[in-house]
């Protein structure tokens, strides 16, 4: 067994108490989300989310994010946005699990979107291109959950123009927020989903 090889057992052992996947069961486990799933006969799009997943191929998911209109209040005040969560969790040998909650049933749910964009958005660099390059990369940790933040043309760059984004890491600010989130909305997910106002 080579070092990388072991660190990888040794990894799968401490964290997650066992050892490598078989190849199917990585194989889906590294399976694509689908990226816009519908919900509600309004046939809504999601237009931002996340996603995230370990390197052991013990756990990921995606987390959809809707926004819901309520126009039931008085003729020609604004709708009130409900906003919609969706999140598909895949974990290693174990079916699939959809649960979904909402910014009524769990108000942690806005305040999480808040932090969402306040993420700060990374620089872009070219490796090398504005420094002597001394044979060196990035450090990347392997342990933790690697999370990707995505939104769909509703980003505004610098001149006011729209643009999707994503942006990934396991560690910093990304992951900051992630974990966070994670951890705040785990209390508020059920299995039956909300029934949508715009119908």
């Amino acid at each position: 067994m080579n070092l990388l090889s072991l660190t990888l057992a040794l990894t799968l052992s401490v964290e997650w108490g066992q050892g490598p996947p078989s190849a199917a069961e990585a194989a889906r486990m590294d399976a694509p989300f689908e990226r816009a799933p519908r919900w509600g006969a309004s046939y809504t799009s999601p237009s931002s989310g996340w996603s995230y997943r370990d390197e052991f191929h013990q756990i990921a998911g995606m987390v959809w994010i809707y926004a819901d209109f309520d126009w039931s209040g008085i003729e020609g005040e604004r709708a009130r946005i409900i906003y919609v969560a969706r999140r598909l969790e895949r974990r290693r040998d174990v079916a699939d699990t959809v649960r979904w909650t909402d910014s009524d049933a769990c108000p942690a749910l806005t305040d999480r979107l808040r932090g969402f964009e306040a993420v700060p958005t990374p620089n872009l660099t070219i490796f090398g291109l504005d420094e002597a390059p001394d044979g060196s990369l990035p450090g990347r940790t392997l342990h933790g959950l690697h999370w990707t933040l995505w939104t769909d043309y509703l980003a505004s760059q610098t001149d006011g123009a729209p643009a999707d984004v994503s942006m990934s890491s396991n560690a910093g600010a990304i992951a900051a927020w992630g974990n966070e989130t994670r951890a705040a909305l785990e209390p508020c997910w059920r299995e039956t989903p909300p029934v949508p106002h715009s119908l």
